[in-house]
């Protein structure tokens, strides 16, 4: 599980509030995604509530020179706008308003339905593999940065610290799933009708409760 941040600058007043997302994120990225649910929540505010999209590096002195008051963004510039900015607030979802914004494993439908064995494997290898990650922050950047070509390995090994991945599968995880799913229905984003048929049609509690039965209420 990713912590996913925005950047407020505080305080906000009551009048009209700009709020950046990245230009280049496709329509369906993590980045639009988790902002979509918090901006459509903000319908009562529609008048007061802008949507700029700008490259990711121009959110920062767009939030100095207050055109926008908030933006969706990820590391370094969520460290750098709260250094930089006097009074922002770097927003975790997951931690700020207890919203999990979780990341799934994702296989071929003929894997999870036929294979189950071996995606149950599949599932305890990368909750090994996470749990090592935790522990070995340091060695994990010296593997990743072979693929991710960080500046340096302790720049990695500071975005592994801020991230935890709990491994489990439980009902508030697919609740919210089937609230983001809403979401993408009320904008056409997912070609369906039906919210919660489309979860339950994507989801195998099956496997996590094979796979570790500990860490799911499903």
């Amino acid at each position: 599980m990713g912590r996913r941040m925005k950047v407020l600058a505080a305080p906000l007043a009551l009048a009209t509030i700009a709020i950046a997302v990245v230009l280049a994120a496709p329509l369906a990225s993590p980045n639009k995604a988790s902002a979509g649910p918090i901006i459509s929540g903000a319908r009562s505010l529609s008048d007061k509530v802008s949507v700029k999209y700008m490259d990711a590096p121009d959110q920062i002195p767009a939030l100095a020179r207050n055109d926008i008051q908030a933006f969706f963004s990820w590391e370094p510039f969520l460290s750098k706008a709260s250094e930089s900015v006097p009074s922002a607030k770097v927003f975790s979802r997951t931690i700020d308003d207890g919203f999990v914004f979780a990341g799934n494993v994702v296989m071929r439908e003929d894997m999870a339905r036929n294979q189950k064995d071996v995606a149950v494997k599949v599932v305890r290898g990368l909750i090994a593999a996470a749990e090592w990650m935790a522990a070995n922050p340091m060695e994990a950047a010296k593997v990743a940065n072979e693929v991710l070509k960080a500046p340096s390995v302790e720049v990695v090994a500071q975005q592994i610290q801020g991230l935890t991945w709990p491994a489990d599968f439980r009902k508030k995880t697919v609740a919210q799933e089937v609230s983001i799913a809403e979401w993408g229905v009320s904008t056409g984003l997912f070609p369906a009708k039906d919210a919660k048929k489309l979860v339950d049609e994507l989801v195998y509690p099956a496997i996590i409760r094979e796979a570790a039965p500990n860490r799911t209420d499903l």
